[in-house]
């Protein structure tokens, strides 16, 4: 990961990288849970609920997937890291 980064944000940018991963970790199942109880709140089976929860997180995969391919448009790999 540090190769990413320019030498003068090198430490920031992969701070920032390690907690924003983390936080996501975290707060996954959380949401996870939010959904489904949100839906069978809604007096829906809980199969339902669980379909209907993995189908609206993957919103949330596509929004990565997205920021993974600005990201790799931006790739320092095979470049000089002093630079």
């Amino acid at each position: 990961m540090p190769e990413s980064y320019p030498t003068e944000l090198r430490g920031m940018g992969t701070s920032w990288c390690q907690a924003i991963g983390r936080f996501g970790g975290a707060l996954g199942p959380i949401m996870l849970g939010a959904i489904v109880d949100a839906v069978m709140q809604s007096g829906a089976t809980p199969t339902f609920a669980m379909g209907t929860s993995f189908i609206s997180l993957t919103v949330f995969a596509i929004i990565a997937a997205l920021a993974i391919a600005i990201f790799i448009k931006n790739d320092r790999a095979g470049k000089d890291l002093e630079g």
